[in-house]
């Protein structure tokens, strides 16, 4: 890192660009990344946000592009679709639909309920 720093608790392995530990405390940390080899010099800023356990992010900034077809950005729930396909709590259908109007089968809730669980378990 060339500048800020991770969080108390975590570190960036400088060979696999892995960062592995376990925080301490919830806040946005800014960093920048350099990497260096005999082409030159390349450096990228990062922003990591750390939340509370048993915590989701939040839906973020509305998107330029759908993440599925017959989802329209700005459409009624966009954000929050996208934020669950981003989350990988929804995958949608192998032909790129979400089907939004479609009923939701008591399956497809279980689905949705286990992924969040296994994904933010307290």
């Amino acid at each position: 890192m060339s500048a800020g720093k991770l969080p108390d608790g975590l570190t960036l392995d400088g060979v696999t660009g892995k960062i592995t530990g376990k925080p301490t405390k919830s806040a946005s940390f800014s960093f920048t990344v350099e990497a260096r080899n005999t082409a030159g010099v390349a450096t990228a800023n990062y922003t990591l946000k750390v939340t509370a356990a048993g915590t989701t992010p939040s839906c973020t900034v509305p998107r330029k592009v759908p993440v599925f077809a017959d989802v329209a950005t700005g459409q009624k729930f966009s954000k929050e679709i996208a934020w669950m396909k981003e989350s990988k709590l929804s995958t949608g259908y192998a032909d790129g639909s979400y089907r939004p109007k479609d009923d939701l089968s008591r399956e497809a809730m279980a689905a949705f309920i286990y992924r969040l669980e296994m994904t933010y378990q307290r």
